[in-house]
């Protein structure tokens, strides 16, 4: 159940809340109303106070999901002058969280979902371009930077695939530093 915010009464922001939870453990296709109302212990009604439809608030998920995990992340990281520090801390953020991964493959999950194709099309461009940018700082060559940009990402991309289906179950934060210190050494190296 949601904590409701303002006077007794749910806001725009708890149903986006729990539109990422219900993700992170169902999938995108658990953004229905009526299930969502169930699991916030309100109405369709409350819900049809904040939004349209449901794609409205599809589209509002993705929003803050693109703010939170790619232009957050941009924006904190930019202000590192060091490129090999900005790549290891990156590093250190995207492979830390398994809250996080888990609606990051969700979305990738759904990549042939109307809503979702755009939002992660302006994803992966914006992290792919940091990367690219990162590489080039580091005395790439701009196909090269590119290429390098391309690796990590398909590197995180299967991580968070591996973290899914690896037998062995959830890597303890140990292993996962190990990881993110391996590929950067991989990844740093002219």
């Amino acid at each position: 159940m949601v904590k409701k915010t303002t006077g007794g009464r749910l806001t725009r922001h708890d149903w986006v809340h729990a539109g990422f939870a219900a993700v992170i453990d169902s999938g995108i296709e658990a953004l229905a109303v009526e299930p969502l109302a169930a699991r916030m212990g309100t109405t369709k009604g409350s819900f049809y106070w904040h939004f349209a439809d449901r794609a409205e608030l599809v589209t509002a998920v993705l929003d803050v999901w693109e703010q939170l995990a790619t232009g957050a992340v941009v924006d904190e990281l930019g202000q590192v002058a060091d490129p090999r520090e900005r790549l290891r801390m990156l590093l250190g953020v995207v492979f830390r969280d398994a809250d996080e991964d888990r609606f990051e493959h969700a979305v990738h999950s759904a990549a042939t979902h109307p809503q979702v194709v755009p939002a992660l099309a302006r994803v992966t461009a914006s992290r792919v371009g940091f990367l690219t940018d990162l590489f080039l700082e580091l005395g790439l060559p701009r196909a090269r930077a590119h290429d390098r940009a391309r690796i990590a990402y398909a590197a995180y991309l299967g991580h968070l695939q591996l973290r899914r289906l690896d037998p062995v179950g959830e890597p303890s934060p140990d292993a996962v530093r190990r990881y993110a210190d391996e590929l950067l050494a991989v990844l740093a190296t002219p």
